[in-house]
Order: structure tokens, then C-alpha cells, then sequence
């Protein structure tokens, strides 16, 4: 399951005019109350612990559910969920951390950062989950989140937001068109990544055949990184020193912008003063700049500058020296090539980088000039095959994208499915149930019984005076 697309307009939102039947409710008076216990409650050694890491941004499904001792519970495990519950993240709403319970979490534990919304009678369960996963809905919560370094909504925030309920009968025919028609899509949406993926694939074996050995390369001189460049790294300004960094004009690339083979601008800059008095260098336009470390897959990545510019200590800059940099495209085809093996080069815990010392060590086997240009030639006519093809994969997921968000406002339009008269109207429903709360509210009054009151038997002193 996957995000539901953009373009998406959702007819929950208050005000728009609702098909014959629908009503409109707030999610507080459709679900249930949620129990809060402690993990130890639940009478056995260990659960799965459903928490926000646990889904994957825009993803709407539980990936991971640890295993965790009872005796090891966050402070956070407290609510026990079943299914058919939808839980909606409430920390960085924007990022679409929502799911669906299936069964094999059914009486395990969520974290209290979810809104668990555990549908009452008048909601049939996927409908909602359909719902609170639409963009539009999704818009409306991240409206109320306070906090600038760490964005949330509170619960209340979303069972205040009302919604739009068609009747219950015409709930279970639209669950059932929406997870007939978007399960094509999701096996159309999985089609293109394994083609995405099976394009990197090419590419990868496009550079080892061009760049690696072959019986060819044997004639072929080769040099190590050290000798054909000088390699050195940048550095980041101190933070706590403004006037490095306000107004700056200076281009500061970091590692995350080495995704692309080329780099011409950037978006963050330091100053003239910042350059003069730190440690920061200044490359020129031509050099290749190596990601010696970064978040996910950016280690290992290349890149050529196309403008003058500093860089952070993650970047390895190598700057190729008068006889060798006639070589500068094969010199980046050959590191793009060896991009897994730099990167299992890489030592360290928790963020493995690569060093100086290593990236020096690299050794480059080295064609004659005019046998690179023709192989890079070749290279070059072969990745552009594969770029158009990668822009046709790119069209056709925004065009899934399009089609779930167009699915969804269909859905909650009244034009997905037919209405049909012999429905109970979703408002007939939804007042009934309101009345059963209304009334389970209401505690009554108990009226006190009055004191009774004992008399005190007269002592003799008193009776011989009445007497």
C-alpha cells in the first residue's frame, strides 16, 4: 500500500454538498474508546511493539513490529490495539505515518505518539481507513500542528474533524471497489520498482563492462588515486560564529548534493570571512568530489563541480593533476562503477566513512586517451537509453499516483458506486448512536435515604425526675 496521490480533492471537507443518504459525524462520535494498559497486563513475557518508526513514510502498512520483553517496555507502549484499528501518527502528520492493523497484530501494543482509531457501528473499517489516509483529510490534520523542531497534532486535534458517512451498506461496496481497483494499482506501482530497480542494475553492469577488467585492460596502465590527484576534504565553519555564515555568498556543498553526477549550484553558502579563517578550501570547477559519508545511500556517491565552491568535511575532493586530467569522465566513471565496493570499504559503527587514506589507494586502470573517448562514448549513447527510460518509469508513477487520488475522491464523492434507496441513511444511524451515548452518559441521580434516628435510653436520674 502506498500513498494515495496527489490531485486528490476529498468531499469530507465541511461544507460540500453530500449525496442522498450521507451524513456527517466527527470521528469522536464514530469510534470507540481505545484501553490504555501496561504491557505487563497482557499476561505473557514479550509483545510486538507497533511504534511511528515502525511505518514507513506514505507507505500505509506496518513493516516492522518488534518483538520486545514486557520487562523492556518503552513508556510509551500503552495501547492496545486489534484488528481493524487505523493508527495515525501524530507527530509530523505531513509524513503519512498511517496503518492498518492486520490480524497477526490483534491484542498487541501501539505507541501513545498514535491516534488509534478504532471504528464504532456506523464506520465499516477500511472505509475509514480509506478516509484518514486521503489527502485531503490528511491536509485538514496538518493545519492544527504546533511545533517547529518537533511538529504534532494532539489526539483531540483529530477526533474533532468531522467526516463524511455514507450509509453502512454502501460503505462495504465502496471498500470493496477501492481494494479491488487499488490492488491493480499497487501491483502496477511494484511492477515499475522492480523495473527501476532492475534498471540500476544495467547501469551498474553498463560502467563494470566499460571501466573494469576485461582481457583488454591487461595493456592498460594503471595508477593509483594518490598519484594521479591531490585528494583533501572541507570542513564546516563553527556554527556558533554567525558572521560565517550571514549573507554568505560563498557556495558550501555537502555530501547529500553528490546524488547527481553534476554539480552547479548549491543551496547553502558560507562567507569571505569564514573561507580566510577556517580550515573550509576552495575547489575548482572540474574537481570530483567523493561522499565519504551521509545518510542512506549517499556515501560512496560521486560527483564533478561545475562551479567554484567549499565543502563540509563529508566530501573528499580530488583534484587531478596536469597529466591526468584529460581522463577526468573515465576517472568518474570508474569510482561510479566501484560505488558498492568504496562503499564496503567504508569502516566505522555507527556511520561508516571512508578516509582519505583509502580513496588514495584507489587504483585506476588507465586506456589510452582516444580508447576512453570511445568507450565513454559508448557509455554515454547506453545511459542516455537508460535515462529516457527511467523518465517513462517516473510518468507512469505519477500517473498511478493520479489514478489512487482520483479513485479516493470518487469514493468519497458518492461516484464510486451506485446508490441504492434501500439503504438505512447514514444520519438515521449516526443520530441513533449519538442518542445510545447521550444516554450511557447520563448517570443517575441517587436519591439519599433519610437518617434514621436511635433515642437514647433515659438514664435513672431522668426518670426519677419525670416521676
Amino acid at each position: 500500500m502506498t500513498d494515495s496521490g496527489a490531485g486528490e480533492v476529498v468531499a469530507s471537507a465541511p461544507g460540500s454538498r453530500l449525496p442522498e443518504g450521507w451524513g456527517r459525524a466527527t470521528l469522536r462520535e464514530l469510534c470507540e474508546s481505545v484501553v490504555k494498559v501496561h504491557p505487563g497486563e497482557l499476561g505473557k513475557e514479550t509483545f510486538r511493539y507497533v511504534d511511528i518508526g515502525s511505518i514507513a513514510s506514505g507507505e500505509l502498512v506496518v513493516s516492522t513490529a518488534k518483538e520486545i520483553p514486557v520487562q523492556g517496555a518503552p513508556s510509551r507502549a500503552r495501547q492496545l490495539i486489534q484488528v481493524g484499528d487505523t493508527v495515525f501518527s501524530t507527530v509530523r502528520p505531513y509524513l503519512k505515518k498511517i496503518a492498518w492493523i492486520p490480524e497477526f497484530l490483534d491484542g498487541e501494543i501501539a505507541s501513545t505518539g498514535f491516534c488509534v482509531l478504532r471504528p464504532g457501528e456506523a464506520l465499516e473499517p477500511r472505509y475509514l481507513f480509506h478516509l484518514v489516509t486521503s489527502n485531503g483529510f490528511v491536509a485538514r490534520v496538518v493545519e492544527k500542528q504546533r511545533g517547529a523542531s518537533y511538529p504534532a497534532v494532539r489526539e483531540v486535534d483529530i477526533f474533532e474533524e468531522e467526516v463524511v458517512v455514507p450509509p453502512l451498506s454502501e460503505q462495504r461496496r465502496i471498500v470493496a471497489k477501492l481494494d479491488e481497483q487499488l490492488a491493480r494499482i499497487e501491483d502496477g506501482e511494484a511492477a515499475l520498482v522492480e523495473a527501476r530497480r532492475q534498471l540500476e542494475l544495467f547501469e551498474v553492469m553498463l560502467l563494470a563492462k566499460a571501466t573494469k577488467a576485461n582481457p583488454e585492460a591487461s595493456s592498460w596502465d594503471c595508477f593509483a588515486i594518490g598519484e594521479m590527484a591531490n585528494v583533501s576534504s572541507g570542513a564546516t565553519p563553527l556554527k556558533a560564529m554567525p558572521e560565517y555564515y550571514r549573507h554568505g555568498t560563498v557556495p558550501w556543498v555537502t555530501s547529500s548534493m553528490l546524488n547527481d553526477a553534476y554539480v552547479d549550484s548549491a543551496d547553502k553558502f558560507i562567507t569571505d570571512l569564514a573561507l580566510s579563517e577556517t580550515a573550509v578550501k576552495e575547489y575548482l570547477p572540474g574537481t570530483i568530489l567523493m561522499a565519504m559519508y551521509g545518510e542512506g545511500k549517499t556515501r560512496g556517491k560521486c560527483a564533478v563541480l561545475g562551479i567554484r565552491a567549499t565543502t563540509n568535511q563529508a566530501c573528499a575532493g580530488i583534484e587531478l593533476k596536469p597529466a591526468f586530467e584529460s581522463s577526468r569522465a573515465w576517472v568518474l566513471a570508474f569510482l561510479e562503477a566501484l560505488y558498492e565496493e568504496n562503499r564496503e570499504m567504508a569502516s566505522g559503527g555507527v556511520q561508516p566513512n571512508l578516509s582519505l587514506g583509502l580513496i588514495k589507494k584507489i587504483r585506476v586502470p588507465l586506456p589510452p586517451v582516444v580508447r576512453q573517448k570511445e568507450i565513454l562514448t559508448e557509455l554515454a549513447e547506453r545511459r542516455s537509453e537508460a535515462a529516457a527510460m527511467r523518465e517513462v518509469i517516473k510518468d507512469a508513477s505519477a500517473q498511478a499516483k493520479s489514478l489512487r487520488g482520483a479513485l479516493l475522491h470518487a469514493a468519497f464523492t458518492g461516484v464510486l458506486v451506485p446508490q441504492d434507496p434501500a439503504d438505512e441513511p447514514a444520519d438515521t444511524l449516526v443520530d441513533r448512536i449519538r442518542t445510545q451515548r447521550q444516554a450511557a452518559a447520563v448517570k443517575p441521580v441517587r436519591k439519599r435515604a433519610p437518617r434514621k434516628t436511635t433515642s437514647k435510653p433515659a438514664s435513672s436520674g431522668q426518670e426519677e425526675l419525670s416521676l
